[in-house]
């Protein structure tokens, strides 16, 4: 009768299955009535059992995961607190590398402006150079030609020597000459 296409209650089916009178079934369906509301507490009290434990799981799962929460947020603020001392550290030597920057710059200026003032001396050296090369030059040119006329001079001095030699060899002859007529004057007389 259960599997039939007819639904027929439980008083009726005890009644017509088994027999029973009504004072019977009706005690076997209030206890059988018992039982399904004894079953039904019984799943209901499992329920909120299960949902209690669920809770009590769920508010340790959250308190374990605030803990994780707390402890990451711990981490990442030391991080924070690293990154700024990092930070800190980096500007301070990046001012630092500025002002080395700023004094090499500086440098470098100075070292221009030297460079662009020996440049200058440089030009001036060099002008002075060209300028004493020329004057060198002229001086050599002027040697050269006081050694030309000093050889010419020589040479004229040595003619002049010769001749003052010869004259002076002419003139002693001429008074060797002058004395031996005299004497010959003298003897003749």
């Amino acid at each position: 009768m259960i599997f039939s296409n007819k639904t027929v209650s439980p008083l009726n089916y005890c009644q017509y299955e088994y027999h029973m009178t009504n004072g019977c079934s009706y005690t076997i369906a209030a206890f059988s009535m018992m039982i399904c509301v004894f079953f039904y507490r019984i799943a209901e009290i499992k329920t909120q059992s299960r949902v209690q434990e669920m809770s009590e799981s769920i508010n340790d799962l959250m308190m374990e995961h605030e803990e994780e929460l707390n402890i990451e947020r711990r981490r990442i603020s030391a991080h924070c607190l690293k990154l700024k001392m990092q930070k800190r550290d980096y500007m301070a030597q990046m001012g630092s590398l500025q002002r080395k920057l700023r004094e090499q710059q500086e440098l470098v200026k100075s070292l221009n402006s030297k460079i662009g003032l020996s440049e200058e001396n440089v030009k001036q050296l060099s002008d002075k150079l060209i300028r004493s090369t020329q004057i060198i030059k002229q001086k050599d040119e002027l040697i050269e030609s006081l050694k030309s006329q000093l050889n010419i001079y020589e040479s004229k001095e040595e003619e002049r020597e010769k001749i003052s030699d010869i004259v002076q060899s002419v003139e002693f002859e001429v008074e060797e000459d002058k004395e031996n007529s005299i004497l010959k004057n003298e003897r003749n007389n």
